[in-house]
């Protein structure tokens, strides 16, 4: 019995030291370099840029146009004005960016052109006047437009905070307005460039020609610049 109780011994001290010898060459080696673990910071959605030229379909191209001080937008690069092509965010229809990345590119020298992805980009957009629009069509007047329904508990803190800062908008029901609202949201997104697909839910808001989906009011003062 002490002779079988002897080998068993000896195997289990061999197995470790085997074990050992495996994982870090000597247990108990603590200066031995250990592998970093992936840094969740190192993870980024950022887009690859985009050739912009003559050829591509399906762009939409968002300038600051230099008249009005208003986001427009244009579908070829003769639509958009000298003095606005430094700095144009190209969208591109048939593969848009991720959520919160947009393609800005330098259109002063011409076509062909590569964008530059920034996340978070807005234009600096001028100060709109006070009052509120009213009426058909007075959307287009309005610092800010939002799709809500009665229900939506996001879209009334989003009433509450444009009328405390004395905020222009126009307000659509989409449920109790639906004849007015749907055109009308279909009109502004061709013209921030966002297809309709991705607008989805309440509260939708423009923001200066911008989409906001939900209400997000780091991103709504960006665009207000408050």
């Amino acid at each position: 019995m002490k002779v079988a109780s002897k080998q068993r011994m000896t195997r289990a001290l061999t197995t470790a030291v085997a074990f050992c010898v495996v994982i870090a060459a000597g247990c108990g080696e603590s200066d031995a370099p250990e592998t970093p673990a992936p840094s969740i910071t190192a993870v980024t959605t950022m887009p690859p840029p985009i050739t912009i030229d003559s050829a591509r379909e399906g762009l939409l191209l968002r300038y600051l146009d230099p008249a009005s001080g208003a986001v427009e937008t244009a579908v070829t690069l003769e639509d958009v004005p000298e003095a606005a092509r430094k700095r144009v965010v190209a969208f591109d229809t048939n593969a848009p960016p991720p959520a919160g990345w947009d393609h800005v590119v330098d259109l002063s020298g011409g076509l062909p052109a590569t964008s530059r992805p920034q996340a978070g980009f807005s234009f600096k957009v001028r100060a709109a006047s006070s009052g509120v629009a009213k009426g058909p069509g007075g959307a287009a007047g309005a610092d800010v437009v939002m799709f809500s329904t009665e229900w939506c508990g996001p879209c009334k803190t989003a009433k509450k905070f444009f009328a405390k800062l004395k905020v222009p908008m126009v307000i659509y029901d989409i449920e109790k307005e639906r004849s007015k609202a749907m055109p009308e949201l279909e009109r502004l997104a061709k013209k921030a460039g966002v297809p309709r697909s991705q607008l989805q839910g309440v509260p939708i808001l423009f923001v200066n020609n911008s989409a906001v989906v939900g209400w997000d009011e780091r991103r709504v003062r960006q665009l207000l610049r408050i």
